[in-house]
């Protein structure tokens, strides 16, 4: 038995699967929205999932959002994709915390104006990093935890200093030889 259950978002699945594959993750709810867009973005993490879904000593459940009547959204005018997929999301959570009310459901996202937006709908909502750093009987799980997507909006072009420096273009590597410049950055 779960005191709470988890719907991750797209990202999370994305960026942190390696998380949500840990034994000690489960009452794990993933919506259609959440797998079509993961299937259609990276199919490597899909077969993944699907995994977990598929093995009954996990508690992961398809949610199918898409089809439901009371979970289904249309794309408003002006609506990116992605913004839509963000609020059928939201709108799943809400649903799911009124139909579990035994449960407290939590939306796992590391989209900072998605985890605003679910707050000031009144939902449970916290990064992937909060939800790990409160599982006090698995402290190996923060080592796990991928940084790719922490704290940034979906949009965000990342403006993070390069960890390594640039690769060189072949143009500039040929530039680079024909100037006689060989141990030094050109």
């Amino acid at each position: 038995s779960y005191k709470h259950l988890l719907l991750p978002d797209t990202n999370v699945v994305l960026h942190q699967i390696d998380i949500l594959e840990f034994h000690g993750i489960a009452g794990v709810i993933l919506l259609q929205t959440v797998l079509e867009e993961v299937k259609h973005r990276n199919l490597p993490i899909y077969k993944r999932i699907r995994e977990q879904l598929d093995d009954q000593n996990r508690s992961f459940y398809v949610l199918s959002n898409e089809h439901h009547k009371d979970m289904y959204i249309e794309r408003e005018k002006d609506e990116s994709a992605n913004d839509r997929n963000d609020r059928a999301i939201r709108v799943a959570t809400a649903w799911c915390g009124s139909k579990f009310s035994d449960y407290k459901v939590v939306l796992l996202t590391n989209d900072n104006a998605n985890r605003e937006k679910a707050s000031q709908e009144g939902l449970v909502a916290f990064t992937l990093r909060q939800y790990v750093e409160s599982l006090t009987d698995y402290p190996e799980l923060i080592d796990k935890l991928s940084r790719a997507d922490e704290g940034k909006n979906e949009m965000d072009s990342g403006n993070d200093a390069a960890v390594l420096p640039e690769y060189l273009t072949p143009a500039q590597i040929h530039a680079g030889i024909k100037a006689g410049k060989s141990e030094e950055r050109f």
